[in-house]
């Protein structure tokens, strides 16, 4: 079969989890014999091909590229007006179908492409499936949070925009989400709604580590935050906890970019009696190897938790938030679950450190968790689930 997936940065261009999600399934998609293409948005037009997927990467369309960050705020509001109902996309994108001859076509995160593009994309007879990996079609920010709190309802600005993709989302032949919470989310406001929806959480990426578990020095438990050092990835939260803790038989490894003044405002504002790490941006492999547990606070709804199952690859336990799409990830004999509140995450890491066999006895248990984020799993569940939903459509 042939394959088209279309989101708004592949590899090389990242931003967040949704790029490394969509690339893990193409290829595993590749590898069971599949023709698959990509469409992705650059700044220059170009054609590639990396793990026998070929990538078609468009040139922008608007008045910057999503990966510029710095504008000034008229420039913002007027990207979003036309991100709304982006029409310049539309005949190349026509164009692109024909010509690849789709037998599937996925949809993930289109910012950059509008919503518009859906209709572009509608070809008889070819089911068109929506992945949901965020908030975009809710909110202009793609994360239902702003000014340090999570959003309770649409902001005007994005209810405004909502109105107009809410039209939109009747393209669509099917929804997918990566999890429960992100489908429930939407179909709060009347999105994916009398279609057919399903829930298609992301791959773990290899190496799996099988049993291995590695011995914990309980002299120096070593606990470990990777991701942005930023307020709504729950850093602030995370250091607060560990600033009421009144053991000091630890390490905490924050692993992530971050800003200068804002690393040094947060060490002297939630002084800790064990060390603090801020290591900078490393890779995964190199992090998980030199943490014994993964901490996962959430200050916003996360659509699902790519770190957990990284984590879980590793056979490392995991400290997880519950909020949003970790909620579905949360499984007790190799996590513990904390609410974002005070002391919660405090009482679970003063256990840890009192008795850190605990640990190995949960690292045991990740690889039985496993098999539900495996490549082949969820590459033969996608065909499975889009070939039905072709069924239903009377092509079958």
């Amino acid at each position: 079969m042939t394959v088209l997936f279309i989101n708004t940065l592949y590899h090389p261009n990242h931003l967040g989890g949704a790029e490394v999600s969509v690339q893990l399934l193409c290829e595993a998609l590749y590898r069971h014999g599949h023709s698959v293409y990509v469409l992705s948005l650059d700044a220059q037009k170009r054609v590639s091909r990396l793990h026998g997927v070929i990538t078609i990467y468009l040139g922008t369309k608007n008045l910057y590229t999503v990966t510029e960050r710095k504008h000034k705020p008229w420039q913002q509001v007027l990207w979003h007006c036309i991100d709304t109902f982006n029409v310049a996309y539309y005949f190349r994108l026509k164009r692109l179908v024909k010509r690849i001859r789709p037998d599937i076509i996925n949809t993930n995160n289109l910012q950059g492409f509008s919503l518009f593009s859906w209709k572009a994309l509608r070809k008889p007879g070819v089911p068109l499936i929506h992945t949901l990996r965020d908030y975009y079609i809710l909110c202009h920010r793609t994360t239902l949070y702003k000014n340090g709190c999570q959003c309770g309802q649409l902001c005007l600005s994005c209810r405004s925009a909502f109105a107009v993709k809410k039209m939109l989302c009747q393209q669509p032949d099917a929804f997918v989400g990566i999890s429960r919470h992100i489908i429930n989310r939407h179909q709060q406001y009347g999105v994916a709604v009398n279609k057919p929806v399903w829930v298609l959480p992301n791959i773990a990426p290899a190496p799996l580590h099988g049993r291995q578990v590695e011995p914990v020095n309980r002299e120096n438990i070593r606990i470990g935050f990777i991701g942005r050092i930023t307020p709504e990835k729950g850093v602030p939260f995370l250091l607060e906890e560990m600033s009421q803790l009144k053991q000091a038989n630890y390490t905490l490894i924050l692993a992530g970019a971050y800003d200068k003044p804002y690393k040094d405002m947060l060490r002297l504002r939630f002084p800790v009696k064990g060390k603090l790490q801020f290591v900078g941006a490393v890779e995964a492999a190199s992090f998980y190897k030199s943490v014994d547990i993964v901490v996962v606070p959430a200050a916003w709804e996360e659509p699902f938790g790519r770190v957990v199952i990284e984590a879980m690859g590793y056979n490392k336990p995991v400290c997880v938030a519950a909020r949003g799409g970790l909620v579905d990830l949360y499984e007790p004999d190799c996590m513990w679950q904390f609410q974002m509140r005070s002391g919660s995450l405090t009482a679970i890491i003063a256990e840890i450190l009192a008795h850190p066999e605990i640990i190995e006895l949960k690292a045991l248990a990740c690889h039985r968790f496993l098999y539900q984020y495996n490549a082949d799993y969820i590459a033969d569940e996608f065909i499975t689930q889009a070939l039905q939903l072709n069924k239903r459509k009377g092509n079958g």
